[in-house]
C-alpha cells in the first residue's frame, strides 16, 4: 500500500512539474498547488509504511507551501473578482 502511495505521489509530481513547463501561468491556477498537495500528502502516506525522516521532512513542508500557494491563488482570484465588480458597477 505505500508503494502505491508514494508511486501516485511521484507521478502527481512529474505531471505537475511538465505541466508547469508546458504553460508557465500553470502556477497562476489552483491545480498547481493542489496537485502538489495531494502528491505530498499521497508521499507522507508512503512513509507510514515505511519510514523515512528525509522524506517527512520534505513532504510536510511541500503540504505547507502548497496550502500557501492555494491559499495566495485564491486570494488572487476573489480581489480579481471584487475589482472587476466594482468597475463594471454603474455610479
Amino acid at each position: 500500500m505505500g508503494n502505491l502511495f508514494g508511486t501516485a505521489g511521484a507521478f502527481l509530481f512529474i505531471l505537475s512539474y511538465f505541466l508547469l513547463q508546458r504553460d508557465k501561468d500553470f502556477t497562476k491556477s489552483p491545480y498547481y498547488s493542489a496537485m502538489n498537495l495531494l502528491a505530498a500528502a499521497l508521499m507522507l502516506g508512503s512513509v507510514c509504511y515505511d519510514w523515512n525522516i528525509g522524506a517527512v521532512i520534505n513532504n510536510v513542508f511541500w503540504v505547507i507551501l502548497s496550502l500557501y500557494g492555494l491559499y495566495t491563488t485564491y486570494r488572487q482570484i476573489i480581489l480579481e473578482r471584487v475589482k472587476t465588480r466594482i468597475e463594471t458597477e454603474p455610479l
